[in-house]
C-alpha cells in the first residue's frame, strides 16, 4: 500500500500538467488573499464614511 501511494506522488510530480495546475492554485490564493486583505481594509473606512452619514441624513 505504501509502494502505491509513492508511485501515485512520483507519478503527480513528473507531470507537468499537475505543475500548471498547482501553478494556477496558487495564483487563485494569492488573489483571493488580495481581494480578502482589501476588503478588510477598505470595508470599515466606506463603512464609518458613507453608512453612518447617510444613516445621519436620512429621517428614520
Amino acid at each position: 500500500m505504501k509502494r502505491y501511494w509513492r508511485q501515485r506522488i512520483l507519478a503527480f510530480l513528473a507531470d507537468s500538467e499537475a505543475a500548471v495546475a498547482t501553478e494556477y492554485a496558487l495564483l487563485i490564493g494569492l488573489i483571493a488573499m488580495a481581494i480578502f486583505g482589501a476588503v478588510g481594509a477598505f470595508g470599515s473606512a466606506v463603512y464609518n464614511s458613507l453608512y453612518k452619514s447617510s444613516i445621519a441624513v436620512l429621517p428614520f
